[in-house]
């Protein structure tokens, strides 16, 4: 017996976890992470695709975590955006 998984369940569940995902973390954390996808992106393609690895992609990846390290501090050291600390 193989459960037949239909596309719109699938769709459903994934909207219930962003959800989720928002209402615990918050929309700051929700939009930083989806810078990530570029990283595991290029990532991906490069272990499983056989992609080549390119300074230039490198480059552009330190670019974009950069950001994000950025983007997830206040200015002042560390913490959370917004200066509350954890």
């Amino acid at each position: 017996f193989h459960p037949r998984v239909d596309r719109q369940e699938v769709t459903a569940l994934a909207a219930l976890m962003m959800f989720a995902i928002l209402r615990r973390a918050g929309a700051v954390f929700f939009a930083t992470i989806n810078f990530l996808i570029p990283v595991f992106g290029y990532l991906l393609g490069v272990l499983v695709l056989g992609e080549p690895v390119s300074g230039r992609a490198l480059l552009a990846l330190a670019l974009v975590l950069a950001g994000i390290a950025l983007a997830s501090t206040d200015g002042h050291g560390g913490g959370e955006p917004g200066g509350k600390e954890t």
